[in-house]
């Protein structure tokens, strides 16, 4: 009994698990009757799957193809709501988004000479090195040359900044209730050596730079930052994010060094037709875009109707009244469909694709936001103390007393003392009362702002319906993009 691996696992290494994962083992019992290659693959700890194979009838070894059956126990974890800037991007136990793997390797045999006897087993032979699976998905033309390194966040100084798992642009445009999030590997545990940086652009040129520590994590190998104007502003508890910010960049550190590549991002007024996407990208992170074009609903109605013989009983008679049916429907389904459209640019052009061979497609069902006016309770802004300042919300749906809104004021050099995060006290109509008075912000004429409800947001999800997509390469005007797509869900209806 000997079993050879002759083509091992990089120790270590990471592999994205739509790639090819081989390994090839040989035996000197190879040529014994009904001899098969035995490979026990084992997840996280746990074996998992039992793979048989015959010998190659002109080498005699055995050719283990294992990335399919790795995409069984490997998914993007669910995006989630979250107060912190670090969080697990994999679980412990899968299907998760990253795995640790190895091989045991044996084989069975009969001894027989007429290949007549019993057929035995010899388990764990040998042991191949342990390696590490993440979901992602390389282009035929780039896998040769995929250097896992690349991507690998470590505690050294970086000489080369490591890639966050995504191809999108890496300056992007957001809005104040824009959530983003950049998924990345790393063997180390996060504690507090590690800090998320943020460089604040400010209107007036000014720059300005905060960190994050990281909590202490536990070791799945494959970590999540949340790094939008939405998140940052919840994890601050006020509209950090606001308008006397011009853009900002963020990055990953240890111990002040940095790790990461630097992602940039832009601040973008709100437009009045938002809907906004996510889906799982290539390399597994999570990604959103922005259609900024009406979006058309409609629904796909499919009835079942049958006829139905007119005549009941009436006053002993067999007869029917105006207003009985005939033509009875006894099921209707309904499927929401949407269409969108928006302009981008070249370079979000060539990423945008993605979204299209996405499995996993949502829209995010959010606090919007709207604009508002903020107005002095007197009629002008007369520097009387107690006067109230009150909130004219042309849409007050959605809110209530005890809510608390993000107030996000037009920029006014100088002026930032109602940028933050306010309680509703009471809603008059359109009036809303956040309790703010004259003598606590003072300001200094009636003021325009956004507002969006301090809350969470729900994923909705949706399947892309067009099958097919060009890679639009315009060089001189902004590229159009549509989209459309259904809901992934039936319209509850009510049977006949």
């Amino acid at each position: 009994m000997a079993i050879t691996i002759i083509s091992n696992f990089t120790s270590g290494k990471f592999y994205p698990s739509a790639n090819p994962i081989n390994t090839t083992v040989t035996s000197n019992n190879s040529g014994k009757c009904n001899f098969r290659y035995i490979c026990d693959l084992y997840v996280n700890g746990t074996k998992v799957f039992t793979d048989k194979i015959f010998p190659d009838p002109n080498t005699g070894h055995g050719f283990f193809l294992l990335s399919r059956v790795l995409q069984d126990y490997i998914t993007t974890l669910p995006l989630a709501n979250t107060t912190t800037a670090f969080s697990l991007a994999a679980a412990t136990t899968a299907p998760t988004a990253a795995l640790s793997v190895y091989c045991r390797f044996g084989e069975e045999y009969d001894s027989s000479v007429n290949c007549d006897g019993t057929v035995l087993q010899y388990t764990n032979l040998a042991t191949s090195t342990t390696f590490y699976v993440y979901e992602g998905a390389f282009d035929y033309e780039d896998f040769p040359s995929y250097t896992y390194t690349n991507y690998l966040m470590g505690t050294a100084s970086a000489t080369a900044s490591k890639l966050f798992l995504t191809n999108s642009p890496r300056e992007v445009e957001v809005t104040y209730n824009d959530s983003y999030y950049l998924d990345f590997l790393s063997l180390q545990t996060m504690n507090s050596a590690y800090s998320l940086y943020i460089e604040f652009t400010y209107q007036d040129g000014t720059v300005a730079l905060t960190g994050i520590q990281s909590p202490t994590l536990s070791s799945v190998k494959r970590y999540r930052l949340s790094v939008g104007p939405y998140n940052l502003n919840k994890i601050f508890s006020t509209p950090i994010i606001n308008s006397e910010i011009r853009s900002y960049k963020v990055w990953l550190s240890y111990n002040s060094i940095t790790q990461s590549e630097v992602f940039t991002f832009k601040l973008k007024d709100p437009k009045t037709f938002t809907t906004r996407l996510g889906f799982i990208g290539l390399l597994g992170g999570i990604e959103n875009f922005t259609f900024f074009h009406r979006n058309s609903k409609s629904f796909n109605i499919d009835r079942k109707s049958y006829e139905k013989t007119l005549g009941r009983n009436i006053s002993n008679a067999w007869s029917y009244a105006v207003g009985d049916r005939g033509t009875t429907t006894y099921k209707v389904s309904a499927s929401e469909q949407h269409k969108v459209s928006t302009y981008c640019s070249r370079d979000m052009s060539e990423w945008l694709y993605e979204m299209w061979l996405s499995p996993d497609v949502w829209t995010y069902r959010r606090p919007e936001i709207q604009q508002i006016r903020i107005y002095d309770e007197a009629g002008t802004y007369t520097g009387v103390p107690d006067s109230r300042i009150l909130f004219w919300v042309n849409d007050t749906t959605g809110l209530a007393v005890g809510d608390y809104l993000m107030v996000i004021p037009e920029y006014i050099p100088g002026y930032a003392e109602f940028i933050g995060r306010f309680s509703i006290q009471s809603i008059n109509g359109n009036i809303v009362d956040v309790g703010a008075t004259y003598a606590s912000y003072f300001p200094p004429y009636e003021l325009c702002a956004y507002i969006y409800k301090d809350t969470t947001f729900d994923r909705l999800p949706v399947v892309v319906a067009d099958n097919n997509i060009e890679v639009k390469q315009k060089l001189t005007k902004p590229i159009e993009y549509s989209l459309s797509y259904q809901m992934a869900y039936s319209k509850n209806t009510l049977r006949g």
